[in-house]
């Protein structure tokens, strides 16, 4: 398998660049030269398909530079992974979030110790209740939530509602206690009254 993408670490930040050794830009250009010179019938369709070419290498290398600076610190650093989905993407970028979802369904980063497919550092985010909490991916929920019931006293442990309000007050992530209930039991961590 071969990367599409590179990224290269520098001064502790990652730089993105196509992994396209074969079709660089002064090549593609002395492409569109000749075809330009030509008098051929195909002249046009040539010219399209180099200017298609040109705007999907473009594209891939936009989409991968913000996935990439998006999630440098996991990356870079092994934390989890921030909250990033295909709209996001497609809204920073300006194109549709189909083109965005063929892009990182397909392609893959090369990091230096490490290929990568770029749909794997895409993270949905955890459904809040109101508009004002912190947004957090599954991961970083059931994290939270285990982080939380390791303060609490064995004798009396957090029901879902209390670890909902925990969460709100100490980490402001508004989330409904059905949410807390169904990321805690997917942490494999039983309700409260099994914990005493």
């Amino acid at each position: 398998m071969r990367p599409d993408l590179v990224a290269i670490e520098n001064s502790n930040k990652l730089e993105v660049t196509l992994n396209d050794p074969f079709l660089i830009e002064s090549l593609t250009q002395k492409i569109k030269t000749f075809v330009k010179r030509s008098s051929s019938k195909e002249k046009k369709e040539a010219l399209s398909f180099i200017n298609g070419f040109e705007r999907r290498q473009k594209t891939l290398l936009e989409v991968g530079k913000f996935i990439v600076s998006k999630q440098e610190k996991h990356l870079l650093s092994s934390k989890a992974l921030i909250p990033l989905t295909l709209k996001q993407i497609a809204t920073s970028v300006g194109v549709s979030e189909s083109t965005v979802s063929r892009i990182v369904k397909s392609k893959y980063l090369q990091l230096p110790k490490r290929n990568m497919p770029l749909s794997s550092l895409l993270e949905k985010k955890v459904t809040l209740r109101s508009s004002e909490g912190k947004e957090v991916s599954p991961s970083q929920l059931k994290k939270l939530i285990k982080t939380i019931i390791q303060i609490e006293k064995k004798s009396e442990p957090f029901s879902d509602q209390r670890i909902q309000k925990f969460l709100k007050e100490k980490y402001k992530v508004s989330v409904a206690r059905r949410t807390v209930a169904k990321y805690r039991q997917e942490a494999r961590i039983l309700p409260s009254r099994q914990r005493a």
